[in-house]
């Protein structure tokens, strides 16, 4: 699967460093243009709460689940969304049931 990430320089192969977001593993990624070559998985930016900055407040409950359903009432901040091989590949596993 190509992924595609927003560079500025199109025609030669840049290196950026990132860390994953599960495991907070440094990575070195390798990009040509828009493709990522190597070293990670980019996933878009995701809204993350800041802490102390507002609190979660219950707007239901999922009986399949068996718990609350909740929503963060406060800041956020927006951030990429990287994911190193290893917990990438863990994601696909757990997915698949395997």
């Amino acid at each position: 699967m190509t992924q595609k990430l927003k560079t500025k320089n199109k025609n030669s192969i840049i290196e950026i460093n990132k860390t994953c977001s599960v495991c907070g593993k440094y990575m070195r990624i390798l990009m040509e243009g828009d493709k990522i070559l190597s070293g990670g998985h980019y996933f878009g930016e995701v809204k993350v709460p800041i802490p102390d900055k507002g609190e979660y407040v219950a707007t239901g409950y999922n009986k399949d689940l068996g718990c609350k359903v909740c929503k963060w009432l406060g800041e956020e901040i927006e951030m990429e969304y990287w994911e190193c091989e290893e917990c990438f590949k863990k994601g696909e596993e757990d997915e698949l049931g395997e």
